[in-house]
Formats: structure tokens, C-alpha cells, sequence
């Protein structure tokens, strides 16, 4: 023990290399063994190679330690390192290069011919223990070598042996052989034998186990190699079944070749997915699946239409990079675990599918009982069977969208073929309805159609699958999300695409989400309907029982089945229109022939009356028969005149050609006229007149007054005709608000007459109609009449409408749109008289009147008592004193108003006025009236202003500044000026030549156009003005106008020309102003309007030495104002004197611009600035004595405007004399005067105006 000892301590070794075999070297010698050996993924030859290496390695190793131990000499030491280092360095080049063979014939070769020869000669020669070790050589040759080079190596081996065992013991070769002591040799001998048998054994067995491996490789390679086979020849067969199958099989055969395919890898389920992208997101749809028997469905249709970022995250990634999905699902990630566990899966294959190199879905295998890896050669063969199947579902849908779409064209066609049939349209669209759900098996079908008003879509046909069903037809609330889907009306391309919907409640973010929570729907399709390009309504088809995934081809089946039934309606609507316009036209033509029939009743009635009268009045011996006559002559062609106008009137309409000619008028002015001219006729029929005009409609609005006047003139004059004698009229005026900036107004007359049937109103304003054509032989008028105001109302933004019950009087309303004008809206009464003492009896026995009395006298700050009878108005003037007005009906029972005038100006003061009020013409009353002690007169019905006026004149108040409507007199107005008339009929030149002799004009006249061009050029100076008619022989009025505007002086471009033409439409007005004439007159000729025309073309006084006007000459605030110079509210002050001044020099102002514009000659100029500095000096006198009179305190700024303006004025006079008359000083004048009085009226005025009012209050 001491020997071992001391030996392991002269090599320097522990005890510690003992225990060398720690876990740490287990773990090694173990990974080593599985990763170099047992690796089923290297070869054979390298497997047995590297178990033979480290066989000899750890037996190597254990030698070394052992001899190291035994304290052998050191070359045996390390020749045994020699070889474990060499058998380490083969391990490691080997297996990195993987030159196993090339490494296998070098270790042999090291240790059979090199170390194991130098250990023989180490351990002592032939008395070693080396035959052992030559044994092993021939082993490892045996087992690292083959063919020719196995028999080589033995055979050199053995010679080798033989070598070592021959010459080792005889010299020279003895003499290297190493001594070994006697005690060491038995060891070594055994060692050998331990050595060399435990790693033959290890070879031997770790060699059988590799064999058993090899074969059991081979035998499962056999195996596979039978799977791999059957399953090529289950995908060829799939592809023959796939191939072969006819188109009405398909979708059999694939479900059963899923079965073949499924059943061939041990799959439990089996499913084809289809991608589909929504909204931009990628989806997946289940097309077809496969289960083996027991294993649960797991609801996977639920599936359907998912996103893959939504349902498994990742897989749309793996597959559109062509990545399977391969393995246990609890190898997967997460999401992916998460997602497949709740279907039951342990395995899965999904392999993605391209057809054409495009992404087209995937196929997928589920294993529910095992966990596993599907190989890499299976795997290739199931993703050829997959592309089969895709392509095959691909097919088949094609084969279905094909059938289908045929199925469809059919249907569509007969659908389309259906409406051509006389069938009522309803039952067509019924039908179309029914063949269209039962075909898309849906639970029901609806047109839905607008309403024109609210846009609220109503269903007007349906289908339903059940009655539970049946839409309610009550059920709003859709109106937004339906109009913001289509248009009203058809875009420029012409076509509105169909829009579907598969499920309300999250589809374009819950837009439609309100269809599920009030009527059910699900999913839907809508297709619009559109009738002449607007939108008419839609054809919905609707599923309430699931969501639905909608085709293109279903939503182009909708589409055009609409068009088909929009195309439909709008020739049922054509023929409709058709229909009734063929009736209508009959009606119109039965309806022009009465009234042709009453025309000759109505035009010969008035003529005959003209011509009869004209005998009478030539005839007649004294002159009231004469004037008698005459009145009758002009009843008559007042009469005839007004059926000509109605049926001018009724062709514009016709021609749509009827315009309006908007002015600023005053409404109660307009209503008292048109009331004057209907007042007569109510008289002579005893009948009750009521006017009442709402206090808040403006007093001055901006229209047509003229239509407006006509249309309550026609209305009044058939509740005239229509009303028996001693019944009731009532013209009401309401105020009925403002919209877009304009007055809505309400005008309503209602009479106690006949009354009208509701089939007559359908009728009345239809043009041509009464209410039946008896009315017109018994009440007579030309029935044109309603259908022009209803016409004129239209235009002014307005409808018109009856109210009326047969037997009980009518009520014809009407509403129209007026701006409010910029006259200024005053009071009617005098603001510098304190009205609050004024006391007023009014007395009628009529209620309405006395009510109207107090709302009147109300609304102007005035007391007023009233009674209902001669006798009570005595006892009121008892018991308060006497009244200063008095307002009295002609008529009362009992005392009548003459007698109580009588007795009210026997008891009263000699102050009081008494103003009778009667319905009858004055002139018949007036002479009784007046021995009663009657003052003042008022017709009825009774106007605010008119009292107020009355009022005004009673106190003595001055009304130059209210408006009058006296015409001015026309005596010699018109002195000194030439007027030249073109008109080529006698009576006509007769008549134009009798209404002017009162203006004393100079008139000369041409009996056609050609002599009026002549006289024109011989002495252009000698006119001021022409009078051109337009139809006339040789030359008509406009090619004279042309020929007189093209002669080369200025008189011929300036001169006034009016056409006088019985042509008075649009075109025929626009007619003769682009042949150069300025304006026109209409024939038959109107008084009023051919002195309008004169004045506005003609300055007044041409032979006197004043400007237009005088200072202090009243103006007139209704008149027109010129050139955009008018008289502003804004500029009003409140004191009517210091106003009607200012109101006269703009009228001076605007007189002189249109001046300039007309050529005037410059002596008007001159007279103007002189007129102007005169005016400064007398304006200014007349307001210090105003402000004087009020003791106004400063007015030295006042006079200093006065004096700049009069300054400046006189150095445009004297511009005048140094350079002449000029258009630019014109204008400067022009502009000096306005802007004037502006800064006049605005820096000091309104401060005098406000003064003056406060000191009067």
C-alpha cells in the first residue's frame, strides 16, 4: 500500500483523480451519448464511429489512469496520452468536417500502426500484455473499415504483429523494449484482458443496438413509405373524383374527397376556408367542412366572416408569407392556444392556399385526441390535396354563381317581360315582390316610397315569408339614415349604387343600427327608385331572423329588378299623366268651346250696349241724355276692356309669360282704391261692406300693387255677384309673420252668397270654369278670372284656397310674400297735438263698426264712446257734454243719422263736427246730409287713415306733408314742348291728340314710319319727344326707331322715343327697347299712363324761367324716385316741416340727374346752381325762424353749413361760366347737393328736430 502510495505521489497525483466520474461528467457523457449515437439524424457509419471512439476513449483513459497508478515508466504514460488525445482530435475533426470515413481509416491507421506497435516495445515486449490490444486492432479493423481496404489494414496488422513479436525479442529491436517488473506484468496481463473485453462487449452491444435502430428505421421507412403511397394515390384519387364529377355533384364529391382526405391523416375535422376582404380588413368564411363520427360540430359556422386579426392573431401573417400552421396547439402561442382550445383541438395543420399567386383562403386538419407534428412530406402532399379542393370549390362556385346567375337573368327577366302586361300596377309589383323573397328565401320584401313633404318613406307594397313579419306601416324615424344613403336626385353619371347591409347593428359603425331596434332587421339590401332623375322611394329586401352575408350577384338582382319596376312606375306615372291629360284636354276643349259660347255673350253684350248708346247719344236732342249715353258707353268699354285684359291675361299664363312689375306702395292706399272701384256695385246691391286690415302689416311694402289690387278686385267682385242682396262681405287683412326677411300677409273674402259644392271647387281655378256653366248665363263672367289670381298669387310666393259649404257663402283666402318697403311708416295723426283731449262718439247700429271705432281710435291714443242707437248716443252727450267729432251712420232704425245730426247741432256747440258714414255715394245723400248740419263725409267700409285724415282736417292741422291722392292738374303743364306721333290710324291719332289738348302740347303727326323719319331729319331741333306705334305700313315703328338712332347728330341718339303698341307681352316690350325706343305705352291708351310718360321724359315749364320746382313746393313721397336718388327713412327727423323741404331738394337732385342722362340742355344747369344758392339763403331763414320760434340755443354751426354750401355751389356756377356745361359737372352737382344735405340733416337737423319736439311735449 506503501508502494501504491508512494507511486501515486510520484507522479504527482491526488486521490482525488479517483472520483474524476462526477454528475457534472455524467451529464456530459449523457448529452454526448444522445446528441453523437443515438441521433437518428446521422448516419450509420457516423453513429457506430462515435460509440467506437468513445468506447476507447473511456478505456484509454481508464489504461492511463490505471498505469499512471501503478507508477508504469513515463514513455507508456505517454503513449497511452498519445492515444486518447488522438481519439479525442478524430471525434471532434469528424464530426465538424463530417469526413467520417476519411477519420475512421486514420484513427485505424494511428493506432494500429503507430501506438499500439510503441506500446508493445513499452510495456516489455513479448512479456506484455499487447496481444490483447492486437486482438482489438484487428476489432476496430473489422468494424471502422471495409472492402479492399479492410483485407489491406488486416493483413498489414498481422504482419505487424508478427513484426513485433519476431524481431521484438532479438536484437537490435530487443534492445528498445522497456523492463517491467515481475509484480506489474501479472497486473498488466490482467488489466489487458479487462480492458479489451469490457470494450469489445461495449462495442458489441452499443453495435446491436444501433443495428436494431437501423432496422426498425428501415422498417418504419417501409411504413411510411406505404403511408406517403396511400396517401399520393387518396390525392389522385381525389383529384379523378374531383375532375370527373359532373357540375350538378360537385359539391358531393367535395365533401367526400374531405372525408378520404381527413380519414387518410387520422384528422377528426376537416374545413376549406375562403378569404374575403370587408371594409379593407382581410376575412375568412367557412365554404365547406368535414367531421368524423362523434366529434362535436363546436358551432365553427360562428366563425363565419371573421377577421383573422380578430379571431387568431398571427395566422394572416404565416400564411400570406406561405407558412403553415403545424403541431400541438399547446406549442402555439397564446392567442392561438386560446383561440383552438375552445373548439376541442390537440393538433392542427392549417396550410394557406394560392390560386393564380394569390392568397385564397386555407385548409385545415384537427386532431382532438392527440397531440403530434405532421411530416414535412405529408404535409407537402395534403397542401397539392388542399389546392385540389380549393380549386374545386372554386369551381363549384363558379358553377353556382353561373346557375345562379342564370336563374337570376331568368328571373329578371320575367319580371321585366311581366310589366309590359295591361295589369294593374300594384299587382305587378306584388308579384315582382314575392318571386324576388322567395328566390333569395328572405323574410321579406317592401317598396317603400318617399313622401314628397316630409321625406318619411312609407312601405306601399309588401311581401312577407310569415305574418309575423308584416311591416308596420306607422313605424318613423328612418327618415336620416335613408337619405343620407341615397340622393334626391340622380347624379350626372346616372347611376346610384345598390348598398347592403349583413348586420345592422355593426356594420358603418351602427349607422343602420335603428332598423334592428324598431323593426328587427338583421340584414338588408337596398336598391333606389328613381322616377324623372328624383328620388321616388326603394325596394328593400330585409332578413330578421339572422345576419346575412349578401353576394354581388343578390345585390345585382335587387338593382335590377328596381330598375325594372322604377322603369315601370314612370311609364305608369306617363300613362297616368297621359290619361289625364287626354281627359283634361277634352275637358279644356269642351270647356274653351262654353267658354267661346259665353265670349260672344260676354264681348257683343258691351258692344251691342257701345254701338246702341252711340245711336242714342247722336241722336239725343238735349245734353243730360247725351252725358247719359256716354256714361253707358263707358260702362260698356270699361266692361268690354276688362274681358280683353282677362283673356290677354289667361294667354301670358298660358305662354307662361306672366311677369310682375314689383314698386313701393302704400297697402291701405291700394285697398281704399280697389275698394272705390267695387263700392259702387255693393251699394246698388244693399249689401254689408266690412274691411279690417291688421295694424302690424306694414304701411308701405315693395310688389306688384297693380296684380295684388287685381286679384282682391276679382275675388270681391264674385262675392259681389254671388252674394244675394242684403248679405254680408267681409275683406279681412292679417299679418301673418316674416320669412326669409319677407311679409307673409293673408288676404281673406268671405261673402254669405250661394256657396260652392266640393266637386265644384275642384274646379274653380282651372282656367275657362265656373262653378258650372248655368252660373255663367245666370251671373255672367268669363271664368278666367280665379285661374288669373291664381296665377298672380303664385308668382308673389303665395297659394290660394276656398273654404265654403253649398247654400252657406264661401271664404277665398290667399297668402303672399311682399318686402317691406323703405316709405316712411308714420302716424297717421298729427304728433304735435296733444290727442288725448280730443273726445269721439261714434253711433251705428252695426257692433262690428262701434268695435272697429274703438280699435281704431285706440291705436291712435284717442277717446272714444260709442252707441248703438240715436237714443243712446243722446244720453251719452247728456251725461258727458258734447263730443268734438262725431261719427254717425246714414241708416239707423228708429232715429236715423240725419235726425240725430239735426238734434246734435240744435244742442251742442257750434265746434263739434259731424261726420256722417254711409255705404252710399255721397253725391245722393248730400243735400239732406247737409240742411242737417252734416259736415264731413266718410264712405264705407271705413280705412284708419281716412279717419285720420278727417281728423286732422277737423282740428285744422296741417296735412301738407301727408300724402294726398288728388291727381295734379294737367292745365298747360306740358307748355311749349313738340311732340312727334307716328301712328298710322285716324281714331287713334284722333284720340292721343283730344287727351293731351289740356297740356298744351304741340303735336304733329306721320301716318306711318317712313314720313316720321322724314319730318324728324328735316328739323330734329323742333321735337322733344316721339310717339312711335309700332304696326304700321311702308315703315314700322322699329325699323324708324333704328333709322332715327343711326343719323349721325346728337339730337337723333338723345330724343325720347315711347312705342305705343296694343303688343304689351314680354317679348314685344324687350322688342322695341333693343331697337333703341326708351319705353312704352300700352294700347288702349291710358290717360294717366301717357302723362306719366311725358313727365317722367319731359321737364316741366319748358317756357318759363324756373327750375323744376319752387322753393316750398310740396313733394311727393310716393312718386319714383330716379337714378337711385330717393328720399331715405333714415334721414327723416319727425318735423314735417323741416322734412318736406329736405324731400323737395332731392327731388330737384334726382330731376337733375336724369337730366344729365336725357341730353338737356345746359340752360337747365345753370338755372339749377343759381336756383340752389337762393335756395341755401331762404332754407336758412325759414329754419332760424323755426329755431327761434322754440328758442333754440345755438345755431351759429348751423349757419356755417349753410354758408360752405352756398360757397361751393357758386364756384360750380362759376365753373360753369368759364368752361360750360359738362357731363362731369353734372355729376358734381349732383353729388355736392347730396351729399349735403345728408351731412345738413344728420349734424344739425335731427339736433333741432329733437329739440323742437321736446319743448312741445
Amino acid at each position: 500500500m506503501s508502494d501504491f502510495t508512494g507511486t501515486c505521489s510520484k507522479w504527482g497525483i491526488s486521490l482525488k483523480l479517483i472520483h474524476i466520474m462526477d454528475k457534472s461528467r455524467v451529464s456530459f457523457l449523457s448529452a454526448f451519448i444522445r446528441k453523437y449515437i443515438f441521433n437518428e439524424l446521422l448516419p450509420l457509419e457516423a453513429r457506430v464511429g462515435n460509440m467506437i471512439y468513445l468506447v476507447g476513449l473511456g478505456s484509454a483513459f481508464t489504461t492511463m489512469v490505471t498505469r499512471m497508478v501503478m507508477g508504469s515508466n513515463i514513455f507508456l504514460v505517454l503513449v497511452i496520452l498519445a492515444i486518447n488525445l488522438t481519439i479525442i482530435g478524430v471525434i471532434f475533426l469528424a464530426n465538424y468536417l463530417k469526413l467520417y470515413r476519411i477519420f475512421q481509416l486514420i484513427i485505424v491507421s494511428v493506432l494500429c500502426f503507430v501506438l499500439f506497435p510503441l506500446g508493445f516495445f513499452a510495456l516489455g515486449g513479448i512479456d506484455s500484455a499487447m496481444a490483447g490490444y492486437f486482438v482489438l486492432s484487428i476489432v476496430l479493423i473489422f468494424l471502422l473499415t471495409s472492402g479492399k481496404s479492410r483485407i489491406i489494414f488486416l493483413v498489414a496488422h498481422i504482419l505487424e504483429a508478427v513484426a513485433c513479436y519476431y524481431f521484438g525479442s532479438r536484437p537490435p529491436l530487443n534492445a528498445f523494449v522497456l523492463p517491467t517488473a515481475n509484480s506489474y506484468r501479472y497486473l498488466d496481463h490482467i488489466q489487458t484482458f479487462v480492458v479489451v473485453g469490457i470494450c469489445i462487449g461495449l462495442i458489441i452491444a452499443f453495435q446491436n443496438k444501433l443495428y436494431d435502430e437501423e432496422r426498425q428505421k428501415v422498417s418504419n421507412a417501409k411504413e411510411d413509405l406505404s403511408y406517403r403511397d396511400r396517401l399520393l394515390r387518396v390525392v389522385n384519387q381525389v383529384a379523378e373524383m374531383l375532375l370527373s364529377s359532373e357540375t350538378e355533384y360537385l359539391d358531393k364529391t367535395i365533401k367526400k374527397a374531405m372525408e378520404i382526405m381527413a380519414g387518410c391523416v387520422d384528422a377528426d375535422r376537416m374545413y376549406i376556408w375562403k378569404n374575403r376582404t370587408i371594409d379593407g380588413i382581410l376575412n375568412y368564411e367557412q365554404q365547406y367542412e368535414w367531421l368524423n363520427n362523434g366529434v362535436a360540430d363546436m358551432s365553427l359556422k360562428a366563425e363565419t366572416g371573421k377577421s383573422y386579426t380578430a379571431a387568431i392573431p398571427g395566422w394572416e401573417e404565416n400564411f400570406t408569407e406561405s407558412r403553415q400552421v403545424n403541431g400541438p396547439v399547446s406549442g402555439l402561442s397564446e392567442a392561438e392556444r386560446i383561440g383552438l382550445s375552445l373548439f376541442g383541438i390537440k393538433s392542427i395543420l392549417a396550410i394557406p392556399v394560392y390560386l393564380q399567386e394569390q392568397f385564397w383562403g386555407f385548409v385545415s386538419f384537427d386532431d382532438c385526441h392527440r397531440e403530434r407534428v405532421f411530416s414535412e412530406d405529408d404535409v407537402n402532399i395534403l397542401r397539392s390535396g388542399s389546392l385540389l379542393l380549393a380549386s374545386a370549390v372554386v369551381r363549384n362556385n363558379n358553377d353556382i354563381i353561373l346557375s345562379s346567375r342564370l336563374k337570376q337573368q331568368e328571373l329578371m327577366s320575367d319580371i321585366s317581360q311581366s310589366f309590359i302586361s295591361k295589369e294593374a300596377m300594384g299587382s305587378l309589383i306584388q308579384e315582382a315582390l314575392r318571386r324576388m323573397g322567395e328566390f333569395l328565401k328572405v323574410t321579406r320584401v317592401l317598396v317603400a316610397v318617399a313622401d314628397l313633404i316630409t321625406d318619411e318613406s312609407r312601405p306601399a307594397y309588401t311581401w312577407f315569408s310569415r305574418d309575423e313579419w308584416k311591416p308596420d306601416p306607422t313605424q318613423t324615424g328612418f327618415n336620416e339614415a335613408i337619405t343620407t344613403t341615397f340622393p334626391k336626385t340622380m347624379p350626372e353619371k346616372g347611376y346610384v349604387p345598390t348598398v347592403y347591409c349583413a348586420d345592422t347593428l355593426t356594420d358603418n359603425e351602427g349607422k343602420y343600427r335603428i332598423f334592428y331596434e324598431k323593426v328587427g332587421i338583421k340584414s338588408f339590401i337596398w336598391a333606389p327608385l328613381y322616377v324623372d332623375s328624383s328620388y321616388w322611394g326603394m325596394i328593400s329586401i330585409e332578413e330578421c331572423e339572422t345576419a346575412r352575408v349578401w353576394s354581388d350577384s343578390d345585390a345585382q338582382l335587387v338593382g335590377t329588378v328596381s330598375s325594372a319596376i322604377a322603369g315601370a312606375i314612370a311609364r305608369d306615372i306617363m300613362e297616368k299623366a297621359r290619361s289625364a291629360a287626354l281627359d283634361q284636354a277634352v275637358q279644356a276643349s269642351k270647356a274653351k268651346g262654353d267658354f267661346l259660347s259665353n265670349m260672344s255673350h260676354e264681348m257683343r253684350t258691351p258692344m251691342n250696349a257701345i254701338i246702341g248708346m252711340t245711336s242714342i247719344g247722336k241722336s239725343a236732342p238735349d245734353i243730360e241724355k247725351k252725358d247719359y249715353a256716354f256714361g253707358k258707353i263707358e260702362d260698356a268699354s270699361s266692361h268690354l276692356l276688362g274681358v280683353i285684359n282677362d283673356i290677354l291675361d289667361m294667354s301670358k299664363i298660358e305662354a307662361n309669360k306672366l311677369e310682375l312689375s314689383p314698386v313701393t306702395f302704400e297697402f291701405e292706399k291700394m285697398l281704399q282704391k280697389v275698394v272705390n272701384v267695387i263700392n259702387f256695385r255693393i251699394e246698388q246691391r244693399q249689401q254689408s261692406f266690412y274691411v279690417t286690415i291688421d295694424k302690424m302689416i306694414p304701411n308701405s311694402l315693395i310688389g306688384d300693387d297693380q296684380r295684388l289690387a287685381q286679384v282682391i278686385t276679382n275675388l270681391l267682385s264674385n262675392a259681389v255677384k254671388f252674394t244675394p242682396e242684403q248679405g254680408t262681405i267681409r275683406l279681412n287683412a292679417h299679418y301673418a309673420g316674416e320669412e326669409n326677411g319677407l311679409c307673409l300677409m293673408q288676404i281673406e273674402v268671405t261673402d254669405s252668397g250661394i256657396g260652392i259644392s266640393p266637386e265644384q271647387q275642384a274646379r274653380l281655378f282651372t282656367s275657362f270654369e265656373q262653378a258650372e256653366s248655368s252660373t255663367t248665363r245666370q251671373f255672367g263672367g268669363t271664368g278666367l278670372g280665379l285661374a288669373i289670381s291664381k296665377r298672380i298669387v303664385e308668382l308673389m310666393g303665395g297659394k290660394i284656397w276656398i273654404e265654403s259649404e253649398l247654400g252657406k257663402g264661401a271664404t277665398f283666402a290667399f297668402t303672399v310674400k311682399m318686402q317691406k318697403g323703405d316709405i316712411e311708416s308714420k302716424s297717421f295723426l298729427d304728433p304735435g297735438v296733444n290727442w288725448s283731449n280730443v273726445k269721439i262718439l261714434a253711433v251705428d247700429d252695426e257692433s262690428e263698426i262701434l268695435q272697429y271705432f274703438i280699435g281704431v281710435a285706440e291705436n291712435f291714443g284717442v277717446k272714444c264712446d260709442v252707441a248703438s242707437g240715436s237714443e243712446e248716443a243722446l244720453a251719452l252727450i247728456k251725461e258727458k257734454g258734447g263730443y268734438d267729432i262725431y261719427f254717425i251712420d246714414w241708416k239707423m232704425p228708429g232715429m236715423n243719422g240725419m235726425e240725430l245730426s239735426k238734434r246734435i247741432k240744435e244742442t251742442g256747440s257750434g265746434k263739434s263736427v259731424v261726420t256722417m258714414i254711409s255705404g252710399v255715394e255721397w253725391s245722393a245723400i248730400e243735400g239732406e246730409a247737409k240742411s242737417a248740419g252734416v259736415d264731413k263725409f266718410i264712405a264705407k267700409p271705413l280705412f284708419p287713415s281716412a279717419i285720420a285724415d278727417l281728423i286732422n282736417e277737423c282740428l285744422g292741422v296741417d296735412n301738407a306733408a301727408i300724402p294726398s291722392d288728388i291727381t295734379e292738374d294737367q292745365d298747360g303743364c306740358f307748355e311749349g314742348f313738340h311732340l312727334l306721333l307716328a301712328e298710322d290710324v285716324e281714331i287713334n291719332r284722333e284720340i292721343v291728340l283730344t287727351l293731351l289738348e289740356s297740356t298744351k302740347l304741340l303735336i304733329d303727326c306721320a301716318e306711318n314710319g317712313a314720313i316720321a323719319v322724314d319730318m324728324f331729319r328735316e328739323n330734329p331741333d323742333k321735337y322733344d319727344m316721339i310717339f312711335m306705334d309700332v304696326q304700321m305700313p311702308q315703315m314700322d315703328g322699329y325699323e324708324a326707331t333704328r333709322t332715327i338712332r343711326a343719323m349721325d347728330f346728337e339730337k337723333a341718339r338723345g330724343i325720347p322715343i315711347v312705342a305705343m303698341t296694343a303688343n304689351v307681352f314680354r317679348e314685344d316690350i324687350e322688342k322695341s327697347l333693343a331697337a333703341g325706343m326708351n319705353d312704352h305705352v300700352g294700347k288702349p291708351l291710358d290717360f294717366n299712363e301717357v302723362i306719366a310718360r311725358l313727365r317722367k321724359y319731359l321737364p316741366k315749364n319748358k317756357t318759363g324761367n324756373s327750375a323744376y320746382i319752387k322753393y316750398g313746393e310740396a313733394g311727393e313721397e310716393s312718386e319714383q324716385w330716379k337714378n337711385g336718388i330717393a328720399w331715405s327713412q333714415d334721414l327723416a327727423t319727425g318735423n314735417a316741416e323741416i322734412d318736406s323741404q329736405h324731400k323737395q331738394i332731392f327731388r330737384l337732385t334726382s330731376n337733375l340727374a336724369e337730366a344729365s342722362k336725357n341730353g338737356q340742355d345746359a340752360k337747365f344747369l345753370k338755372e339749377t346752381l343759381e336756383f340752389l344758392i337762393n335756395y341755401t339763403v331762404k332754407h336758412f331763414s325759414d329754419e332760424e325762424a323755426l329755431a327761434s320760434r322754440y328758442s333754440y340755443p345755438d345755431y351759429r354751426d348751423h349757419k356755417k353749413l349753410h354758408d360752405d354750401f352756398r360757397i361751393t355751389v357758386t364756384q360750380l356756377s362759376a365753373e360753369y361760366d368759364t368752361k360750360g356745361s359738362s357731363q362731369e359737372l353734372w355729376d358734381k352737382v349732383t353729388t355736392t347737393v347730396v351729399h349735403w344735405v345728408i351731412q345738413h340733416i344728420k349734424q344739425q337737423d335731427f339736433k333741432l328736430a329733437e329739440f323742437i319736439r321736446k319743448t312741445t311735449l
